[in-house]
């Protein structure tokens, strides 16, 4: 038996694959749906804390500035989840306002996200005072209307200028 005509098999045959692949398939589709609730849910939190982070940065180009910092939705309405910016006005040596200037633009939410605010809406404007205050009080609300197994975060605008978060449940 030593010196055997039979050839050894490399690699795998058609059937095989076949198989691995079913297999495969049947996984990823009982991963799938479990997978896009845990990015829907991460991706809400990182939203949160992209958020937030725009407006330490509102209040920090406020007092550097020593001017009034506007946050303003790209949209002119209440949906930000189209995206922002910052925003202060140039006035020169004689008390006349020149222009407005972008300090930074942010970009539209990534997963169609809802996130609103029934106060800043357009016509209300988010302030930060050169102090680093906000001038008006208000929230904000983040969701994922279609996945409500996430939550909803609500952004409270404090009068330090300072965001309060609180996550609930969906309603």
């Amino acid at each position: 038996m030593k010196n055997s005509n039979i050839k050894r098999q490399k690699g795998m045959t058609l059937i095989e694959l076949m198989v691995s692949m079913v297999v495969l398939a049947i996984m990823m589709s009982v991963a799938v749906p479990t997978m896009k609730g845990l990015f829907e849910r991460k991706s809400i939190i990182e939203v949160g804390k992209f958020f937030d982070r725009s407006i330490k940065l509102a209040r920090s180009e406020a007092i550097n500035r020593n001017a009034v910092v506007r946050v303003q939705p790209t949209s002119a309405s209440s949906n930000w989840s189209q995206g922002w910016h910052l925003e202060y006005t140039i006035v020169d040596d004689d008390g006349v306002t020149t222009t407005n200037e972008v300090i930074r633009t942010f970009p539209a939410l990534a997963g169609d996200p809802s996130f609103s605010s029934a106060i800043f809406d357009g016509t209300t404007v988010f302030e930060i005072l050169p102090n680093g205050q906000a001038r008006t009080l208000g929230t904000f609300v983040l969701s994922y209307p279609d996945n409500c197994s996430v939550g909803v975060i609500t952004y409270t605008v404090l009068l330090s200028g300072i965001l309060q978060k609180r996550v609930a449940a969906c309603p």
